[in-house]
């Protein structure tokens, strides 16, 4: 019975293991930067396009809750950079998503998120305009912001996901915000656009302007290709909800027990220390499961023991 139990938590276990890095494939596929922000900047897509503080960025808690998992900029002199990298180098499609949770109801001019820009010229970037629009640039022109006017499309204070996809076989630039599409706007990128000569990818910060973004921003992932609708309402989905894991636990199983006499269960992890686990226990049956789980990831070894107890 015990084999059985063991052969089915197994083939759980590994069924539920493929269906996750299935579902997730999508995510990593063409992901050329990402900066989850987990305790530092540092690129976590595996191109090494580490990002260095500059000011003084806070880390806070992130739209979860997690401590330490999102920065904080000042708006005045905060902004976090990565070096020239031709994985960055980006002149055809891409996508730029990101979580920003701006601080200021209302700004003059505009607010940069992310810019990959020589500091004078961006070759690419998105912004928060002075009337609550999404801006995309691309080389040397604004090609398009959101077409509704007449309404903000984030909100003061609260987390909030932008996303900027970029097809140009399909000559288009399509704006969503929390998974929805707001507008897609057809554009013409002819003639091919050319690289800028020094660039460098800055986060929070327009160099050219010097528009600082005040509020906070996680989880910033750069893509080399244009996600479609369905995979950027997905990773919406993916990044805005709790993720359920799988834990290792036991259970210890008593038998040979005397029905009637008092038992206190201990516990050691070095076989000279013990320890009361919980409170004695009077079992009914010689054959008893505890009802206690312990968590194999919190400790290297743990030994179980049972003491008669008056």
């Amino acid at each position: 019975m015990k084999t059985t139990k063991a052969l089915f938590g197994i083939l759980t276990i590994t069924m539920a293991l493929a269906v996750q890095v299935q579902a997730q494939s999508f995510i990593t596929n063409g992901l050329v930067a990402y900066y989850p922000f987990d305790g530092n900047a540092n690129d976590k897509s595996g191109n090494g396009n580490n990002g260095t503080l500059h000011g003084a960025p806070q880390l806070v808690s992130d739209r979860l809750g997690n401590p330490n998992a999102a920065y904080n900029l000042n708006g005045t002199t905060d902004w976090i950079g990565a070096p020239k990298s031709p994985v960055l180098n980006l002149t055809n499609d891409l996508t730029i998503a990101l979580w920003v949770k701006p601080r200021i109801a209302q700004h003059t001019i505009y607010w940069s998120l992310v810019s990959y820009s020589d500091s004078i010229t961006d070759q690419y970037a998105i912004a928060f305009t002075s009337q609550n629009h999404i801006q995309f640039t691309y080389y040397t022109g604004v090609y398009h912001d959101t077409v509704d006017s007449s309404a903000a499309v984030w909100t003061n204070n609260v987390w909030q996901h932008v996303c900027v996809v970029v097809a140009t076989s399909l000559k288009a630039v399509s704006f969503y915000q929390d998974g929805k599409l707001l507008s897609s706007i057809s554009q013409s990128f002819t003639p091919p656009i050319p690289s800028v000569a020094q660039p460098q990818l800055y986060l929070g910060l327009n160099p050219g302007e010097n528009y600082y973004f005040p509020g906070g921003i996680d989880d910033i992932r750069i893509y080399n290709r244009a996600l479609s609708t369905n995979e950027v309402q997905q990773l919406y989905t993916y990044e805005s909800q709790l993720i359920i894991s799988l834990r290792k636990a036991v259970s210890p199983s008593f038998s040979n027990l005397y029905p009637g006499t008092n038992y206190q269960l201990q516990v050691s992890t070095d076989l000279s220390t013990w320890t009361n686990n919980g409170s004695q226990f009077t079992p009914t049956n010689s054959v008893m499961d505890y009802p206690q789980y312990f968590d194999v990831d919190n400790w290297n070894r743990l030994f179980f023991r049972l003491q008669v107890s008056p």
